[in-house]
């Protein structure tokens, strides 16, 4: 150590926050000096001897006029080590040898100037498998030094409170391998790299608003308190891979230009006691002063990640708030993710509706894909009004309270084999693709309230004790085997989905549309419908507002597996369909839905009138079974004909009257109906006096109903016509009655 006594006077140097250029900055530049160690003038001047022949001292000459033969990094050793506390005078006297008066005492504040060198300029400073600064109450000052190479700390002990904030160094600092006893203090710091592998910091250890323009690797390193990164700015591929935060570490408003991977590392959290006048949000999240002093674990609200991210295996055992982070996209990163982490408390990625957190707070924002594939969520999860542009994966994660997406806009969510033991909330989300959730199960409820997912749902084989989707949009969706009983599916859109194997009891479906789903083996017991659900037609046919139109009326909506759907469908199955028509017959018939039943019906038995015009022509084996076939499909032709299988009264009604006018029309053909004391009635005569046909109609409509007032008489082929008209007359008279009773009972 240089003898600082022999010099003629003090250090001329003065550190003036007010003055960027007395500390290398910038007009606009942010000084960190701690304003405390400024003097009444609010400068700090250097306590140092001047070197020889200099006005100012070693550490503050220029690069060029420092002595060669000096070893700065010694030096500064050499000072920091020479100031203690000792016990006795002679130690005292033994330890300040070769210091000047003024650096060897404590100052007002109690610290010693000795150990301040702020502002001061190294080529280099190397201060590895060094033991500084003994004592109580030690203070390196190192603020705002300009280094033109490294620095290095590593493996060292450093016992003393390290400042150095505002350094600048055109190279790297590296402190891997050294253990901080106490604070170190590394805000502003501007380095081209920063590595910390296997470091140890015992008490606090502050990196805001540092820029290190390459790489920042802290792999391994263990950080005892509270560590901030808040504000710092990253260029390089930033490393805690194993690292373990044991009281909390924000990275609020970071940004990451490079990946940043925070594989297997540990996150953990104490909580001291709060101060009396804390606000609800300390008191709920421990922040305050912008410090975490509480339940978080980590923060990186505001965030701005430009490109991968990885929490690979992390731990975090406190709160985790990404609020306001921004997880961006570039061509060649890879998908952001949090595949096999484990959040021991809440995590907040969106809005938190316990309102502890400000209303301005936004959600966070992924640009890539946001992988969570067996992340472990030990208790509520917050994503509300969160965006994932690319996707999510969450496929076998596991939630140990509710998941709230409510709000949130995404591409797809593939949650196959999701664990949920609270809700899972989507109520007002935006899915643009599909949500998948195969095999997955829910503990509470699924709350899709209003949600839009493009390409619907897939929830085949789910199990959740409630499902909410009302007012949604779930065209698509796929709930084969799943159990909806008790769902809420009022005004909800499921058009085009797969609903076979659904369990649908007791399912409300007040104006739900369900055109062109799947429904063969649909559990419909009890489940609850009005005149505006729909269950037939293609989702492309508009719906007519009114069923007394001539369009309503002539409409014929088939099922999905009918061969009348259309030919793009993929689905078609005649015993499907008759299943399905048979079901949705039963359904309509228990919600006074008559129109809905009579046209199941009607298509149940037009389908099986189609299976005997097939067995008859073509698919079956012997003449017999091809004759019996054929009968089969005469009476069903006659039958829809005649009556649409006795669903229509109006076709009765049509086929008696077309029946009577047209024995009316034979009778004058052959001069076969007189009238009594006149001539036989023909055509000839009807020509001179037409209402003479009114006779012939209506002597066959007498005869249809069997009434015959004995003023006519039929003559040889009349009485045949005759008797046909009556026969006739009596059995649609009496299918007439039929039809009506049938639509009665309705």
């Amino acid at each position: 150590m240089v003898s600082m006594n022999e010099s003629e006077g003090t250090c001329e140097y003065v550190f003036d926050p007010d003055k960027p250029q007395t500390w290398g900055g910038e007009d606009g530049d942010e000084c960190h000096i701690d304003e405390d160690i400024l003097n009444e003038d609010g400068v700090w001047s250097c306590p140092h001897d001047q070197a020889e022949d200099a006005e100012l001292c070693v550490f503050h000459l220029p690069l060029g006029e420092k002595p060669r033969d000096l070893d700065l990094s010694e030096e500064l050793v050499g000072q920091v080590n020479s100031v203690t506390a000792p016990d006795t005078e002679e130690e005292s006297g033994e330890a300040h040898k070769g210091l000047n008066e003024k650096v060897a005492q404590r100052d007002e504040a109690g610290r010693f100037p000795a150990r301040q060198f702020i502002g001061a300029r190294f080529s280099e400073l190397s201060l590895s498998e060094e033991q500084l600064g003994d004592g109580p109450d030690a203070d390196i000052y190192l603020s705002h030094i300009q280094v033109d190479g490294d620095v290095s700390l590593t493996e060292g002990t450093i016992k003393a409170h390290v400042r150095l904030q505002g350094a600048r160094v055109d190279g790297s600092i590296s402190v891997s391998e050294a253990t901080f006893e106490k604070e170190a203090y590394f805000d502003g710091l501007i380095a081209s790299g920063i590595y910390g592998k296997e470091s140890r910091f015992e008490r606090h250890a502050l990196f805001r608003e540092i820029t290190c323009e390459g790489a920042l690797n802290f792999t391994g390193a263990v950080f005892e308190h509270t560590t901030l990164f808040s504000g710092a700015e990253i260029g390089g591929i930033t490393r805690f891979t194993r690292a373990k935060f044991e009281a909390g570490v924000g990275f609020g408003r970071t940004v990451f230009q490079n990946q940043a991977i925070f594989s297997k590392a540990v996150f953990e959290t104490e909580a001291p006691p709060l101060p009396s006048r804390a606000s609800s949000r300390a008191r709920q999240y421990g922040y305050a002063g912008g410090m975490y002093l509480g339940r978080v674990a980590v923060s990186f609200n505001e965030t701005i990640c430009n490109d991968r991210i990885t929490f690979e295996q992390a731990r975090i055992t406190g709160v985790a708030i990404f609020l306001a982070a921004v997880f961006r996209r570039q061509e060649r990163s890879r998908p952001i993710t949090f595949e096999e982490a484990v959040f021991e408390e809440r995590v907040i990625f969106g809005r938190d509706e316990t309102s502890a957190l400000d209303e301005s707070d936004r959600p966070a924002r992924f640009e890539s894909h946001a992988g969570f594939t067996d992340t472990v969520f030990e208790s509520d999860s917050w994503f509300e009004g969160a965006v994932f542009e690319h996707g999510a994966t969450f496929t076998d994660a596991s939630f140990g309270d509710e998941a709230v997406f409510s709000d949130a806009t995404a591409k797809y969510f593939d949650m196959d084999q999701t664990r949920v033991d609270g809700s899972l909330r989507f109520d007002n989300a935006t899915i643009r693709e599909a949500l998948s959730l195969e095999h997955s199960t829910v503990r509470e409820e699924i709350n899709l309230n209003a949600a839009a997912v493009s390409e619907g749902v897939q929830l085949q084989e789910g199990t959740f004790a409630d499902f909410l989707a009302e007012d949604a949009e779930l065209s698509n969706s796929d709930f084969e085997h799943a159990d909806l009983t008790e769902a809420a599916l009022q005004n909800t859109v499921l058009q085009d989905s797969n609903l076979e194997s659904t369990f649908l009891s007791r399912a409300m479906l007040f104006g739900a549309d369900l055109r062109g789903s799947k429904l063969f083996g649909a559990v419909l017991g009890d489940v609850q419908i009005d005149d505006n659900t729909q269950f037939l037609g293609r989702p492309s046919t508009a719906i007519d507002s009114s069923p007394h139109t001539v369009s309503a009326i002539r409409s014929q909506p088939v099922c999905i597996y009918d061969p009348s759907y259309g030919d793009d469908s993929d689905a078609v199955d005649i015993d499907k369909a008759k299943s399905v028509y048979r079901a949705l017959e039963e359904l309509a018939g228990r919600a006074a839905r008559p129109r809905l039943q009579s046209q199941c019906f009607v298509r149940r038995q037009d389908l099986q009138k189609r299976e005997y015009w097939s067995d008859a022509t073509q698919s079956a084996d012997t003449v017999e079974e091809r004759v019996i076939a054929g009968a089969r499909w005469s009476r069903a032709k006659v039958a829809r004909a005649t009556l649409l299988y006795g669903e229509s009264p109006w076709r009765v009604i049509a086929g008696s009257t077309s029946f009577i006018v047209f024995i009316a029309l034979l009778y004058p053909l052959g001069e076969w109906l007189q009238p009594v004391g006149d001539r036989p009635i023909t055509y000839a005569r009807i020509a001179e006096q037409p209402e003479l046909f009114l006779e012939s109609l209506y002597f066959s409509t007498l005869t249809f109903t069997t009434l015959g007032m004995g003023d006519y008489i039929p003559l040889g082929f009349g009485q045949v016509l005759a008797t046909a008209n009556t026969a006739f007359g009596a059995v649609l008279i009496a299918l007439l009655v039929f039809v009506l009773g049938r639509r009665a009972a309705r």
